[in-house]
């Protein structure tokens, strides 16, 4: 039975990578537009969102016992970014899970899904072995994984060159922007400074059973912040990443456009509630995408990801004419 559950669980894993893979050619042919430069008008009364109670969504879902699992999973992966580079040695990690009280599996595919430099190195590396008391993981362990991203000493030099350049983006940001303004400031300079990676979009279209490097750089936080060239699952892991990192409420909504096109996009948090902001859209339609609820978003977006929250809020909603693209 436990045989069992952890093949279909290995196979659910892979139908996600490859939903993903194919999400990412939702926008090939875009070409890069600024957007505006002022912010969006909001209403001056409402005050500044403080003191959120999660920074992540899937953490915020679960009970005392499984975020405790899932905060002992995140250390030991932080600890495994942060060795020196001449520990070549692949991540390893046990679980002790006595009396099995927490789904180990569970609790790391949801600290994944919250952490997108976890998702970008660990989707296509990771393994793990389920026993009855402890579950182990893996990753950067095979063949396959070093020669794709060339070992561990790549991927923490990758890694800091993500946080510098993190830092120094972020760097437009002060204590006096309402968040608000934060996310519109983040959105914005990400469309001025990250085109949308038409040869990218156009191979993951074209070889939907394969995974090259091109569409490894497009759909991930390296190619966003680094490259500065990105597909729609890009955008969506950036625009996470670099919220996450001020402070920010950000997850990752999936579904498709009105022809059926798979694709990817973001959620965010203000003070009346959540919204959606499709990055790779804005590209080329301004703020027209920015600060949807789930009433606007449905014009042209089919939502199949029933993880998310709902978006309701009215305050912070876009104002103009919600013309379908």
């Amino acid at each position: 039975m436990e045989k069992r559950r952890s093949a279909t669980r290995l196979r659910m894993t892979g139908i996600i990578l490859i939903l993903s893979m194919f999400c990412l050619s939702a926008c090939v042919g875009y070409e890069r537009l600024n957007v505006q430069s002022d912010v969006p008008s909001v209403p001056e009364f409402v005050a500044k969102n403080s003191a959120l109670l999660d920074q992540y969504w899937y953490y915020s879902r679960l009970d005392s016992a499984k975020q405790a699992a899932y905060q002992e999973l995140y250390s030991a992966v932080q600890a495994w970014f942060s060795d020196d580079d001449t520990d070549l040695s692949p991540f390893i990690y046990t679980l002790d899970l006595p009396g099995r009280t927490v789904d180990g599996i569970d609790a790391f595919l949801d600290m994944r899904l919250d952490h997108t430099l976890i998702s970008d190195y660990f989707n296509r590396t990771l393994s793990y072995l389920d026993t009855e008391d402890s579950v182990t993981f893996y990753g950067m362990n095979t063949d396959e994984a070093l020669a794709f991203f060339g070992g561990p000493s790549v991927v923490r030099q990758q890694v800091r060159e993500i946080e510098a350049a993190a830092d120094v983006f972020l760097s437009c940001l002060d204590e006096s922007m309402s968040d608000y303004e934060k996310y519109w400031a983040i959105a914005k300079k990400l469309c001025d400074e990250t085109k949308y990676d038409n040869e990218a979009g156009a191979d993951i279209a074209n070889n939907p059973g394969s995974f090259s490097q091109m569409a490894w750089t497009a759909t991930s936080v390296y190619g966003g912040l680094v490259k500065h060239r990105s597909v729609c699952q890009g955008f969506a892991q950036t625009y996470k990443y670099l919220c996450n990192r001020a402070g920010l409420f950000c997850t990752i909504g999936n579904g498709t456009s009105l022809r059926n096109v798979l694709h990817a996009w973001n959620v965010i948090e203000l003070d009346d509630g959540y919204y959606h902001v499709d990055i790779t859209w804005m590209l080329s339609h301004k703020n027209r995408y920015f600060c949807l609820n789930d009433q606007q978003l449905l014009v042209d977006h089919i939502v199949t990801d029933k993880a998310i929250p709902e978006c309701n809020g009215s305050l912070f909603a876009y104002q103009g004419k919600l013309t379908k693209r």
